[in-house]
C-alpha cells in the first residue's frame, strides 16, 4: 500500500487549563520583558504593531480556553456548541468515528457562565 493511500487517523488531545496558560504567558512575553516592564520601551506607544497584535491575540485566546476549563470542570457539554441533549448524543455517537464538534465562542461561553 501506497503513503498516499493509507488513511492515518490523528487524535489530538490538548489540556485547556495548560494550552491556556501558555498562550497568556507568550502574550506576556510579547508585551513585557523579564523585568515585567514594557518590552524596555519608553512609551507605550514605541511598542511595535506586532507586539501588541501578537500578545493582544494570546491573551484572548488564553482567556478565552480558561473560561472553557471553567466551563468544562462545571460539565464537559457547555464546551461545545448546541444544546446539552445534542451535544451528548453527538459525543455518544461519534465516539467510534473521527468526526469533532465546534466549541463555543467568547460571546456562547459567557452566557453560559451567566446563566449558571
Amino acid at each position: 500500500m501506497k503513503m498516499n493511500d493509507e488513511k492515518i487517523a490523528l487524535i489530538l488531545e490538548i489540556n485547556l487549563l495548560d494550552n491556556g496558560m501558555d498562550f497568556i504567558l507568550k502574550g506576556i512575553d510579547e508585551l513585557f520583558d523579564e523585568d515585567h516592564m514594557l518590552r524596555g520601551y519608553s512609551t507605550a506607544t514605541d511598542i511595535t504593531i506586532s507586539s501588541y497584535k501578537y500578545g493582544i491575540l494570546h491573551l484572548f485566546s488564553g482567556f478565552l480556553l480558561l473560561l472553557k476549563e471553567r466551563l468544562y470542570r462545571h460539565l464537559p457539554e457547555l464546551i461545545f456548541k448546541g444544546n446539552i441533549a445534542d451535544v451528548k448524543n453527538k459525543l455518544a455517537s461519534n465516539k467510534n468515528q473521527n468526526k469533532t464538534l465546534n466549541t463555543v465562542d467568547l460571546d456562547e461561553a459567557l452566557k453560559e457562565v451567566i446563566q449558571r
